[in-house]
């Protein structure tokens, strides 16, 4: 129990003391990006959850009395967030989704931001994947777990709070049904939970940094703790919302909806 408040402290703590400074630093550099009201915004949230996350993994590493460190879920994490963020501060292309990348770059005959973002966070699922899974069948549909879940996130991220509440829900749901390694998904839970105030609020945004990440934590909780049968029900759930959001608008959706629209309006200030 020690190891696990001394791992949860950590990641919220660091949090908690960089969420305002990372956001005034990118402000500073010219790195602050148009919200969905054209208010600039620094996309903070990838590079804070980021180290929170390190931070309590690093603590996990130093006090848990048994398991190895996971290393590579961690390293996994960091290249999500990382090629997220590149895809903030130096995407400048209009393709949404994996097809939209590729028809992007297929379009201007270069390598888009986005196609960098995707194709290196599925070589990311796949070195994640391998490590819990016996054979190369199971190691492709973890990977494809981790991957569109992360894309998915990624399309999620339209309105202030409602990638991170979409996380928790379903991260908690997936506690619940299949159990939560708190050494490895605690820290990131923890950051997100400490990042939604200043989400909501408008003061800073996930980006695809942060939007990124959390998917990845979350296809990796899923791709860890699920049985193996739920493993590609989920990738099929998370395929076909994929597919979808190249036809449909998810904020369409979800404000013509009372309940999701009660549900996204939650924690975020009146207009």
């Amino acid at each position: 129990m020690l190891s696990i408040a001394l791992t949860l402290a950590t990641a919220a703590a660091t949090a908690l003391l960089l969420r305002r400074p990372v956001s005034a630093m990118l402000h500073r550099s010219g790195l602050a990006r148009p919200n969905w009201k054209g208010v600039a915004v620094a996309p903070s949230g990838g590079i804070v959850i980021a180290l929170a996350s390190i931070a309590g993994h690093s603590v996990a590493a130093v006090v848990r009395s048994q398991g190895a460190p996971d290393h590579l879920l961690a390293l996994g994490m960091i290249i999500a967030a990382y090629v997220g963020l590149f895809d903030d501060i130096a995407g400048r292309d209009s393709g949404k989704g994996f097809a939209g990348h590729v028809s992007q770059s297929l379009r201007v005959m270069t390598v888009s931001t986005g196609l960098l973002k995707a194709v290196f966070v599925s070589l990311a699922a796949l070195m994640v994947a391998r490590t819990v899974s016996g054979s190369l069948w199971e190691t492709l549909l973890r990977a494809g777990a981790i991957a569109l879940t992360a894309n998915l996130f990624n399309l999620l991220d339209l309105r202030p709070g409602r990638c991170i509440k979409a996380y928790l829900a379903v991260s908690a749901l997936g506690a619940v049904l299949g159990g939560l390694d708190v050494h490895r998904f605690g820290p990131t839970s923890f950051a997100a939970v400490v990042f939604l105030s200043d989400d909501l609020r408008g003061r800073a945004m996930l980006g695809d940094g942060g939007s990124n990440l959390l998917g990845f934590a979350l296809g990796a909780q899923i791709a860890y703790s699920a049985p193996m049968w739920l493993v590609p029900v989920w990738a099929a759930a998370a395929l076909t919302l994929n597919a979808a959001s190249e036809k449909y608008s998810f904020t369409s959706v979800i404000e013509s909806n009372r309940l999701l629209r009660w549900l996204d309006m939650l924690g975020r200030p009146q207009d």
